[in-house]
């Protein structure tokens, strides 16, 4: 069995990244930190019973375990004693770090601090530990309504704290100790505290039911993943030879569509293709044929091709759904969107209840930048066919090409649920959970995928990833934080902090190559030898564990009371260079290996897609995943920036919003300077700055639309960095409108990151334009040369 980690983790970190926020945001704005902790964990709180709420009603019933009471109730007695040890024991660790209260001294700083602590440092160790008693709960209470049980377990350590309250006053007036708050202090947020322990116990027992039911290794069927196909994966025409006569001529084309549809269905493409072209040497007309020659293109990725045969199928048969249905994959193949809505609404109005054709119209309103639609379209897919593995698959790549990876893990096993031998469901979970970072549930998923199908490029791809970007490339990233932490081995323990990383690398490597099948470690082995990309990695990973043990030594050998040394300055440079020379070394290297990026979409075949819809690896992959090519074929490269690629369209328009943002925000951010202006001012100007960004951030997301511009992956690369500047802009614009004049000037957390963000939103516009005037002008002076040459 594969296992993979549950998408509720990641629930549980951005419960923990909403309560971290808010109390920062609180506590810069002037808010008390009893307040700030206290709405801190309310809306951490909210969070989590709304997440949790949806992933509850999404989940199955668990397996009932016939387990007698008394077991029953010691594993409920162990779960509150581990659940009460935890959270007392990390608030006691954390109030170990106060300050003590001065004999005859007020106690409110110690308790300020206690509080701040308790709220920043405990409760982020108290949920991870929380969520894993949920995990273990979900093994051992197996029951009907485990969520009752956990509500008692997570309301026994309120009680028992509030039963011990009178102790604690005594005991801190005994010994001089921190006092605790009155009970009308800390109710508030005893509740808000314990709906978030309930919703970390719940959570983890759903990601603990889930990694119980997953499906595990794959058969080496297809599954169904090809939306252009029927439900029977491929049409095969009936032989219309009477039993023991002789074969008619439709027999003979009928005969070989069916000997051709199995090859296609094995993977011997090539000789599929032979069968279907002595089919159409003696019926040119023949509409199955084509329908199969169609698909073979498609099985490849020849979209061109595929519209070539899916246009004859409909000139022949105009009034058969399928062959508009091959059209409309194919036109979203070569990124034509606007001809493929109109095929897939044809494809509808012939076959209303096939659900392929609401698939192929979803994916096309989703290139067309309409997300909402196209998320319609598809609900409506999966509701004409719940049981089908199919539109859960389609539904899964569309959130996987828009980036929300949490409901697209969640889609792909439903169609794993529903087609446990679905070989491209099992991939996308792969690709997921490297994209993560988790490399030893992803090296699981592509081991199973590519056991069954040793020639499917897609998992090799993930493959690849795990390989060279996981083993290779974090164990230079480890041992160069190694390194950097190095620099500061000269005070006391600091080199067991540099021993940290590799330790890690050395666990997560140890994890990832278990989950590997036998073959795909053999292949893993082959790959660091001889790829190109492995071994350029390797290469930065000795430069850096050279620079790194420079570090060490020289950190070792310098007074902590003295400034560092010319040759500590000189190997901490290095160190620095080699990272960023690595880097680029990387990217050139992977670039180099993939070939060149696809050309522009929208340049001789229609619009291209959309920045905030799907991207086309994404769509390609939805219209596209057929069977495998032949295995006499040449493999073919794998694409370590296919993700970046597919992500240099938000890229795109995030340096835009970013780059725009600059020049609205440079006004407000001067109007709210200390002295500030007066509110109404702010309020004006803000009020038209903010229009003003975000009407220019609609219409550049329109023209992107239609002038999507080459892939790039540097600006997939970017998009989180370039995405943070653009944030931090508009969120700046709004506080300098909203605000009253006793919150001015903005608060350091904001107004740092604005003024450094607008600072280089507005060097990249000065760059734009001296790159634009000097193309200009250079197109200029070509144009003149061409026509003074033309008039000679």
């Amino acid at each position: 069995m594969v296992l993979a980690r549950s998408p509720n983790t990641a629930v549980v970190w951005a419960a923990l990244l909403i309560l971290l926020s808010t109390y920062f945001v609180l506590s810069q704005v002037g808010v008390a930190d009893g307040g700030a902790a206290f709405w801190a964990l309310t809306a951490a709180a909210l969070f989590a019973v709304l997440l949790l709420w949806r992933a509850a009603r999404n989940s199955v019933v668990p397996e009932l375990e016939p387990v007698p009471r008394s077991k029953l109730a010691r594993r409920v007695l162990a779960l509150v004693v581990l659940t009460y040890l935890s959270t007392s024991l990390v608030s006691g660790l954390v109030a170990g770090f106060a300050p003590a209260v001065p004999p005859g001294g007020s106690p409110d700083h110690a308790i300020a601090i206690n509080l701040r602590l308790n709220t920043t440092v405990g409760w982020p160790i108290i949920m991870i530990i929380i969520f894993q008693l949920g995990r273990l709960s979900g093994t051992w209470l197996a029951v009907r309504r485990p969520f009752r049980w956990l509500g008692s377990i997570s309301v026994i350590p309120a009680l028992v704290s509030l039963a011990l309250h009178p102790v604690a006053i005594a005991f801190s007036q005994r010994y001089d100790s921190i006092p605790p708050r009155s009970l009308v202090e800390t109710a508030p947020r005893m509740v808000a505290g314990t709906v978030l322990i309930f919703c970390a116990l719940a959570l983890g027992n759903l990601s603990r039911r889930e990694s119980l039911r997953r499906p595990g290794s794959v058969a080496s069927r297809d599954g169904g993943t090809n939306p252009g196909e029927g439900d029977t994966g491929q049409v095969v025409a009936p032989n219309r030879a009477t039993e023991g006569g002789p074969m008619t001529r439709h027999a003979e084309s009928d005969a070989g569509v069916a000997r051709a549809s199995v090859l296609l269905e094995v993977g011997r493409i090539e000789a599929a293709r032979r069968e279907i072209a002595a089919v159409l040497a003696g019926d040119p007309d023949n509409v199955e044929a084509l329908y199969v020659l169609a698909r073979s293109y498609q099985a490849e990725d020849e979209f061109a091709a595929m519209q070539d045969a899916a246009a004859r199928a409909v000139a022949v048969a105009p009034g058969q759904h399928e062959g508009h249905l091959l059209l409309a994959f194919a036109q979203i193949g070569v990124e034509d969107p606007t001809a493929a809505r109109a095929s897939a609404l044809e494809t509808i109005r012939l076959a209303p209840e096939d659900w392929r054709g609401y698939a192929a119209l979803a994916l096309a309103s989703l290139n067309l930048g309409q997300p909402r639609r196209a998320f319609r379209t598809i609900k409506r897919a999966v509701g004409l066919a719940p049981e089908s593995a199919g539109p859960h698959y389609i539904r899964a790549l569309m959130f996987h090409s828009i980036g929300w990876n949490l409901f697209a893990s969640r889609s792909y096993r439903r169609a794993l649920a529903l087609d446990p031998e679905h070989k491209a469901a099992l991939t996308g979970l792969g690709r997921v959970a490297a994209t993560r970072g988790w490399l030893a549930a992803a090296a699981g998923h592509v081991s199973a995928v590519l056991a069954a199908e040793p020639t499917n490029h897609a998992a090799r791809t993930e493959l690849d990833r795990v390989v060279i970007g996981g083993f290779v490339g974090w164990a230079m990233m480890s041992v160069w934080t190694a390194g950097f932490f190095g620099m500061f081995a000269m005070l006391p323990w600091m080199w067991l902090l540099a021993l940290l990383p590799p330790a890690l690398w050395l666990l997560l490597a140890a994890r990832t190559w278990r989950a590997l099948s036998p073959g795909a470690r053999v292949y893993a082995e082959h790959v660091v030898r001889t790829d190109i990309r492995a071994r350029v990695r390797l290469f930065g990973l000795a430069l850096c564990a050279l620079t790194a043990a420079g570090l060490i030594i020289n950190a070792l050998r310098q007074d902590p009371d003295r400034p560092p040394s010319a040759a500590m300055a000189v190997v901490m440079v290095a160190h620095f260079l080699t990272l960023i020379v690595s880097a680029a070394a990387f990217v050139t290297v992977d670039r180099k290996v993939s070939g060149p990026p696809p050309p522009a979409p929208g340049s001789s075949s229609g619009p291209g897609t959309s920045p905030a819809g799907a991207s086309p690896a994404g769509v390609r992959q939805a219209a596209a995943s057929g069977p495998a090519p032949s295995t006499f074929a040449q493999p073919r490269a794998t694409d370590l920036l296919a993700e970046q690629r597919e992500g240099s369209h938000a890229g795109r328009w995030a340096m835009r919003l970013a780059r725009a943002g600059a020049l609205f925000a440079v006004v407000p951010l001067l109007v709210s300077a200390d002295p500030p202006a007066p509110w109404p001012s702010r309020a004006i100007v803000g009020t038209i700055a903010l229009a003003g960004f975000l009407g220019y951030g609609a219409w550049s997301r329109r023209r992107l639309i239609l002038r999507p511009g080459r892939q790039n992956a540097a600006l997939g690369m970017l998009l989180g960095p370039l995405t943070l500047a653009a944030l931090v802009e508009l969120v700046a614009i709004a506080l300098a409108a909203v605000l009253p004049s006793s919150a001015m000037p903005l608060p350091e957390i904001v107004a740092v990151p604005a003024v450094l963000a607008t600072c280089a939103g507005l060097v990249a516009w000065l760059g734009w334009l001296l790159f634009a005037g000097a193309r200009g002008l250079a197109r200029l002076a070509l144009n003149s040369r061409q026509d003074s040459s033309h008039r000679l």
